[in-house]
């Protein structure tokens, strides 16, 4: 019990640090604003075989169609339990207002602790590089859907497949070529429209 608790902790600790090294990015693109964003997600992985389900959250884009979304995810089953957090970058294609296809990837630190049938449990970390597809699309209302797949690396969750729930009501729409970056930058004076001046 001690070894799962101190495991546990350092998990939580190792999680906070990869979300911390996020902050300094996530302050140069603006997150104090309001178009960040946060979804519920919850899929089944394998290898282990478990269920999961987690949370992303303090997601904002770092480049015209590119986001990090850092997550922290609990799976349970298959004599393990593994607590993991993610900081994934997706680039979002612009294909529709409604539907947006994206690809991406990322780095997962993880605790693992397996608890056997024969007693004979034992913890460990894993660091694991992960690759993802999915689409996402908006609903009635501003919120959004996304179904997506990871692939991972070494003794975690070799595949995983998940769906979500993402509240952005305040995100804009997205634009091909000019993302939320250039909307909110002032406009160039060599190229902004003339304004004319009356005569006095």
């Amino acid at each position: 019990m001690h070894r799962r608790s101190r495991g546990v902790a350092l998990a939580v600790v190792a999680i906070a640090c990869l979300v911390g090294g996020s902050l300094p990015v996530l302050a140069q693109s603006g997150i104090a604003d309001n178009d960040s964003a946060w979804s519920l997600r919850v899929g089944l992985a394998n290898d282990p075989d478990q269920v999961v389900g987690g949370v992303h959250f303090l997601e904002t884009e770092i480049a015209d169609n590119v986001y990090l979304v850092p997550n922290v995810e609990l799976g349970v089953g298959d004599d393990a339990v593994v607590i993991a957090g993610t900081a994934p970058v997706h680039y979002r294609f612009v294909v529709d207002a409604k539907v947006r296809p994206y690809v991406g990837g990322g780095v997962t630190l993880a605790w693992v602790d397996y608890d056997p049938p024969n007693g004979k449990g034992d913890s460990e970390f894993e660091i694991a590089l992960r690759a993802t597809g999915g689409i996402l699309w908006r609903l009635d209302g501003g919120q959004e859907m996304f179904a997506e797949v990871n692939l991972g690396t070494r003794d975690l969750w070799d595949s995983e497949a998940r769906v979500g729930w993402r509240f952005c009501s305040s995100l804009r729409e997205p634009r091909a070529g000019r993302g939320r970056l250039d909307r909110d930058r002032p406009p160039d004076p060599r190229t902004a429209p003339a304004v004319p001046v009356r005569p006095t």
